[in-house]
């Protein structure tokens, strides 16, 4: 039986300055961030997928890594995060270990979007459990432009630690 499990909001909008990027990245943590292979990052991508949004998506990180730039966040030797940036614009999916470096990685994938791709605005499917970030979507200027509902067969999870990429294949 289908359920509605979460909202899902698009964010949008201009790509903040440095300055308020600067102090979106300031925090507690500093990352090792390495570029993503998912070869010899693929265990730790699958053991953050399971954490994250419950199953893990080994052949969509061979696709997203022939599309998309990712870059993997390391603390102390371990994996604690990856992200996707797009020449689109998008965000995601990106995923952590522990709400606490969220948002300091959404920023790291804001920086990575506007340097890597030139890109001057973003967007990013943002689950209604992530706080977090859609606090510091909205604190950085970035506005809900769409609502999804996310419905699945299996038992209702958050997803306080995932950003999506995709509508359908959040």
């Amino acid at each position: 039986r289908l359920g509605l499990c979460e909202p899902i909001l698009r964010f949008s909008g201009a790509i903040p300055k440095e300055e308020e990027l600067a102090k979106m990245a300031a925090g507690d943590y500093r990352f090792n961030v390495e570029p993503l292979d998912g070869a010899a990052h693929g265990f730790a991508l699958n053991e953050l997928d399971r954490h994250a949004r419950g199953t893990s998506r080994p052949a969509d990180h061979t696709d997203f890594a022939l599309r998309a730039l990712g870059n993997v966040f390391f603390l102390g030797g371990e994996c604690v995060g990856y992200a996707y940036v797009w020449p689109d614009g998008a965000i995601g999916p990106l995923a952590c270990a522990s709400e606490a470096y969220l948002v300091q990685i959404f920023a790291y994938a804001l920086v990575t979007l506007s340097r890597t791709h030139g890109a001057s605005w973003c967007r990013a499917l943002v689950p209604g459990s992530n706080r977090r970030i859609a606090r510091a979507a909205l604190r950085a200027g970035l506005q809900v432009n769409k609502t999804f509902i996310f419905a699945s067969d299996i038992a209702a999870r958050g997803f306080e630690k995932y950003v999506g990429y995709h509508e359908l294949l959040f």
